[in-house]
């Protein structure tokens, strides 16, 4: 071969996009494209001298098992003419992994003399990366589809199981047997839900429908995803920092799909730090040229994570956690949603110092001033107080929903902190009867004792006179269990008038 047709050669094997890398008879390496060099991450002087098996390192990616390639001495018997592996991981020195097309052939002279071998690398880690991102897209549609409908079930039993427990605890006498397995009944319930509210989300994110992106105020999702997220945590150990929610911004996303995110990065923050430590939440605004975001940053006191995994935390059915116990959806499911309002995630953790996930929500374009009603007057404070959690959020969704300032209480020692607190605005106080520890009579009493003329409204499963004849001191009314949101508004409501009667 003359030089004209050497250095044309050469010019082709340098304007490859495939690694080439060739050996003499011996198997030593003596040359390498740039493309090889690159893919390789190592010059030339440091791969010159070695074989292709010290070299190029490839796994096979289901057995995990170093894959053997073949010397020039193999092809010289065996008389092969190729050896081709597709789809195998090439294993680094700096640590990356890229999958990668495989093949060695034979080169051989003008007579087919055997010279040496080459090595010819072809980088598919983008193909495969969109043909996984594709399958798995399938897979979580289909295990969306299923956990919805599994959600949907049973949310009715749940529904039923609850609501006939609640019936029998508030139509029995506290303190007996009967009463104590209807609360273990509700408790149970109410762990179990935690479930369905898990399904809810992976119904969501394996949805093919579009999000209902809207402007939301981020303060009220904080606030529902503590609770929830705080009535799942056993035992509940868990602390939550934040700044004040009437303060939060509004932003543009999906409410369902936010509370999910919240949850989730929750419970993930609960599991590094084995269910005790702090988590704190920070809020702050991001300006970039053609978009402004609300940056609500997720961190916890936990273990924090490898620097080896880091990159594969969001993948689709990735999952640290033992199996059968984890889908590896989780973060998934956060990725999947932020991305679909026009957000993104980010996380930052180092193992022993926590972890970090901020989440770049897009800001709403008007923000107005929260808590304040329509005629900017100050909406009626009303404390509700009730130790089943998801009767105590329907009490304050309802009074929410029509103007009502709400101070909820899930029992009755937190029922008279608040009071002791607000006592000067709160105007009606709505108390179940029947509650463990502190029940409804004695926080009737310590209310009346802070305030006497305080307005306190009482609900029961039992009949009014059986309440009437049970409390010493007398509330204002009565509202029977179970009942209505139009009822629990209009007693409210009557309860204002009566006093206002009454003090003309």
């Amino acid at each position: 071969m003359n030089d004209h047709n050497s250095d044309a050669c050469e010019a082709v094997l340098r304007s490859l996009s495939d690694g080439v890398l060739s050996t003499n008879k011996k198997g030593v390496i003596s040359d390498v494209n740039p493309a090889a060099e690159t893919l390789l991450a190592t010059p030339l002087e440091d791969l010159t001298g070695l074989t292709l098996e010290e070299a190029v390192p490839l796994v096979n990616p289901k057995t995990g098992e170093p894959i053997r390639l073949p010397s020039p001495r193999s092809f010289q018997r065996r008389r092969d003419d190729a050896h081709t592996h597709q789809g195998v991981f090439l294993a680094r020195r700096d640590g990356i992994r890229l999958m990668v097309d495989a093949e060695v052939l034979p080169l051989r002279g003008y007579r087919g003399s055997l010279s040496g071998s080459v090595l010819v690398l072809r980088d598919v880690t983008a193909q495969a990366v969109l043909e996984r991102g594709r399958l798995d897209q399938q897979r979580i549609s289909a295990i969306g589809d299923l956990a919805g409908n599994i959600a949907r079930d049973f949310i009715n039993w749940f529904g039923v199981i609850s609501s006939h427990a609640a019936s029998i605890a508030d139509n029995v006498l506290p303190h007996t047997r009967a009463h104590d397995e209807a609360r273990s009944i509700l408790e149970t319930s109410k762990q179990a839900s935690g479930l369905t509210k898990r399904l809810l989300s992976v119904a969501r994110a394996g949805s093919e429908h579009e999000p209902s992106v809207e402007r939301i105020a981020l303060g009220d999702i904080v606030t529902d995803a503590v609770s929830l997220a705080q009535g799942t945590f056993a035992p509940p150990e868990i602390a939550f920092s934040h700044p004040p929610v009437k303060m939060m911004p509004y932003v543009m996303a999906d409410a369902a799909q936010l509370r999910d995110c919240l949850v989730n990065l929750f419970r993930n923050a609960a599991d590094a730090m084995d269910n005790s430590g702090t988590i704190t939440l920070e809020v702050s605004d991001k300006v970039e040229p053609r978009q402004r975001f609300t940056v609500l940053r997720v961190s916890d006191t936990g273990k924090g994570i490898e620097h080896a995994i880091l990159e594969s935390i969001f993948d689709p059915f990735f999952t640290t956690k033992e199996q059968g116990w984890a889908m590896g959806l989780g973060l998934t499911v956060v990725k999947t949603a932020v991305q679909a309002w026009g957000g993104r995630i980010t996380v930052r953790s180092r193992p022993g110092d926590g972890s970090s996930f901020r989440l770049f929500i897009p800001k709403a374009d008007v923000q107005n001033e929260r808590g304040a009603s329509e005629d900017d007057r100050t909406p009626v404070s009303v404390l509700v107080v009730d130790d089943n959690p998801s009767t105590l959020r329907s009490m304050a969704v309802a009074l929410e929903d029509a103007g009502y300032d709400v101070l909820a209480a899930n029992g009755g020692e937190k029922a008279i902190t608040l009071f002791r607190a607000n006592s000067e605005r709160i105007a009606v106080s709505v108390v179940d009867v029947v509650m463990p520890e502190q029940d409804g009579k004695k926080v009737l009493e310590q209310l009346l004792d802070i305030d006497p003329t305080a307005q306190v409204v009482m609900t029961s499963g039992f009949s009014r006179d059986y309440v009437r004849g049970y409390l010493e001191r007398g509330a204002w009314a009565f509202l029977q269990k179970p009942y209505a949101p139009d009822a629990l508004l209009h007693t409210v409501k009557r309860t204002l008038d009566q006093r206002q009667r009454s003090t003309t």
